[in-house]
């Protein structure tokens, strides 16, 4: 029950502040592009739209969602409460992951994509890994700036190694790199299934763990204290 309250909260919250209105206009606008390169081309680029920003979405947008549960007191509310931490996290993680797949597995469907549930599939891992890790910098950061700047280099790394892989340059060294592989999930691409997904998962529970530290220690530091 605290779990689809927290889950249904953060709902009501994106729908409030247009998450989902800014992601329906999103959609469309993508796939315009999609529909505006040539058939050969419409696989590969929905590919990175999808993995540039639905699937990655959770990093853009949680620095803004913590930032506001922090200035509205929210988070005062919740340190008292008696929900875990982890129904805070997955709630998160969750609401987010639905927009994200939903407009990836759309992004795919317009794109004629073969392996729909695959697009999915990769959308909601990237998603999740995504949503992570910006409840692990959200967290421990007190302005929309500082959140910006830690941010970037943490884009940079997970961002630029699976664009490598796909434009053509093949190295081992990124077989297991998270971020390679949703890509290679979302393209089609993936080969080795029973290898690649427990990878993923490892990276999740990674994830999970440093932002389950993360989130506990700014639930007890509520206030300026630390109990």
């Amino acid at each position: 029950m605290r779990f689809r309250g927290l889950l249904l909260g953060d709902i009501r919250f994106q729908f409030k502040y247009g998450f989902y209105f800014l992601y329906v206009l999103l959609t469309f606008v993508f796939i315009a592009v999609i529909n505006a390169v040539p058939a050969a081309f419409k696989a590969k680029t929905a590919a990175v739209i999808i993995f540039t920003d639905p699937a990655t979405l959770g990093i853009f947008f949680m620095g803004a969602i913590i930032l506001l549960e922090k200035s509205q007191r929210v988070l005062n509310s919740l340190a008292v409460s008696p929900i875990k931490i982890w129904e805070y996290i997955a709630a998160k993680v969750v609401s987010l992951s639905i927009i994200s797949t939903t407009v990836g597995f759309v992004l795919g469907v317009a794109a004629g994509a073969g392996g729909i549930a695959s697009v999915a599939l990769g959308t909601f891992l990237g998603s999740v890994l995504f949503t992570l890790l910006g409840i692990i910098i959200a967290a421990q950061t007190n302005s929309l700036n500082r959140f910006i700047i830690t941010t970037v280099p943490a884009m940079l790394f997970l961002m630029v190694p699976p664009f490598f892989e796909l434009f053509g340059y093949d190295s081992n060294i990124f077989n297991l790199y998270p971020s390679n592989i949703v890509l290679r999930i979302i393209a089609g691409n993936a080969e080795n299934w029973l290898l690649e997904i427990p990878a993923v998962a490892m990276w999740i529970i990674f994830f999970y763990v440093i932002a389950h530290g993360r989130v506990s220690k700014m639930l007890r530091s509520i206030g300026g204290i630390k109990l």
